[in-house]
């Protein structure tokens, strides 16, 4: 998947799951452990997400 083809799909995304989107990417950008902060965001995100994640894997 192309970085645009991300940012298409981003835009066809509710504003609610727009904005967990920016949080997740938020969340990986300040941590400074990075394979346990993604990880853990990762889980985080998968659990409050799950129809997001259904929608990016498309």
């Amino acid at each position: 998947m192309s970085p645009q083809d991300l940012l298409n799909l981003i835009s066809t995304l509710s504003r609610e799951q727009q904005d967990a989107v920016e949080e997740f990417v938020r969340i990986l950008k300040k941590e400074k452990a990075p394979g346990v902060a993604f990880r853990e965001a990762l889980d985080e995100f998968v659990g409050e997400h799950p129809e997001l994640l259904r929608r990016l894997a498309q």
